[in-house]
């Protein structure tokens, strides 16, 4: 811990859908002065999301109760008060053109994410519901040209037939990549050794603030390494079991009744 002026005291990190965001959608205004809060009592807040850039902009107006922003599982942090990119790690371009070609020549659906882009191998019923969910329409890829090869921040099947066929194409090929279930039915494919963790820890050495001055709340599957690995880990009341299994403490609320409000109530 450093006595350097203006350094925070700990690194609130937070998973959004499910615990900080309700669900309908939106951060709360009770959840957002739960964040002031956090912020008047020496915590530095980071939004830690498997969601990509162009699934974070409906939040955009929230930002200013946040300082970090942490996408993709952990591929990329963000400074939100100046923009400033502080980590980005994309996938192998080679790689991901192996995937990609796969997916296609197979008629099988592949989310790619690079930033603002979103690229769809094809369209579906569950493509459509998530273009009116994320207001966003992605680019129908033909081919691997298609693509920003050398900017991919991530890939996301859905359903376990295609999770399984992604695993078979990652054994086969030694790829250096591995699927996490990021949300029901949805599994994002990332670098091995990227996970919001991976962001978390990072940033935390940053800001010199030891692992024991981490407080993570998550509620998926997604969060369980962050929530285990964190000084106090957090699970919400309406976490999967995974996650509640990880961690040092349950809230009582849950993500509708400000479970974040009762995080700061406790542990700040």
């Amino acid at each position: 811990m450093t006595d350097k002026p203006g350094t925070p005291l700990k690194l609130l990190a937070l998973d959004l859908d499910g615990t900080t965001v309700d669900d309908h959608g939106q951060i709360s205004d009770a959840t957002a002065r739960s964040l002031q809060l956090a912020r008047e009592k020496g915590a530095a807040i980071c939004f830690v999301t498997g969601r990509s850039e162009f699934e974070v902009l409906s939040l955009e107006a929230r930002f200013p109760y946040a300082d970090y922003l942490v996408v993709d599982t952990g591929a990329k942090i963000t400074e939100l008060a100046t923009g400033k990119l502080l980590l980005h790690e994309c996938l192998d371009p080679r790689e991901a053109e192996i995937v990609v070609e796969n997916f296609i020549r197979k008629n099988r659906l592949l989310h790619i994410k690079a930033g603002r882009f979103w690229g769809a191998t094809l369209m579906d019923a569950s493509v459509e519901a998530f273009a009116r969910y994320a207001n966003y329409q992605p680019v129908l890829i033909r081919k691997p040209e298609d693509v920003p090869l050398a900017e991919i921040d991530s890939f996301c099947v859905y359903g376990q037939p295609s999770r399984a066929a992604m695993d078979r194409l990652i054994e086969r090929r030694g790829l250096n990549l591995y699927t996490m279930h990021s949300q029901p039915h949805y599994y994002d494919v990332l670098q091995h050794g990227i996970n919001k963790w991976h962001a978390v820890s990072f940033l935390a050495q940053r800001l010199r603030i030891p692992t024991e001055g981490v407080i993570a709340v998550g509620n998926f599957s997604n969060d369980v390494e962050m929530i285990k690995k964190s000084g106090i880990g957090i699970a919400v009341r309406n976490a999967s079991e995974d996650a509640k299994a990880a961690a040092d403490y349950i809230t009582r609320r849950s993500n509708n009744r400000n479970a974040i409000g009762e995080v700061v109530e406790m542990f700040l």
